[in-house]
């Protein structure tokens, strides 16, 4: 059984390639939304999996404009 951090990377990664399939982008409030997750928690996911290479900026936030991510396909 995989443990409860690892099943939440996964349930980002797969909400984050489902949107990026849909609509080209994610923005973190709506993961946030979609998953019940604080945008918080989202915020340092996704900062951790640009990291890692698994989505890349698409557009950065400006004033209040979210900033638009995409997943990576590889």
């Amino acid at each position: 059984m995989p443990s409860k951090i690892l099943e939440k990377r996964l349930s980002i990664l797969e909400k984050a390639k489902q949107l990026t399939e849909e609509q080209g982008f994610f923005t973190i409030p709506q993961l946030a939304n979609l998953l019940n997750m604080p945008r918080t928690t989202i915020a340092d996911w996704v900062s951790r999996l640009v990291n890692e290479g698994y989505f890349k900026i698409v557009e950065p936030s400006k004033a209040r404009k979210p900033a638009l991510y995409a997943y990576v396909f590889k």
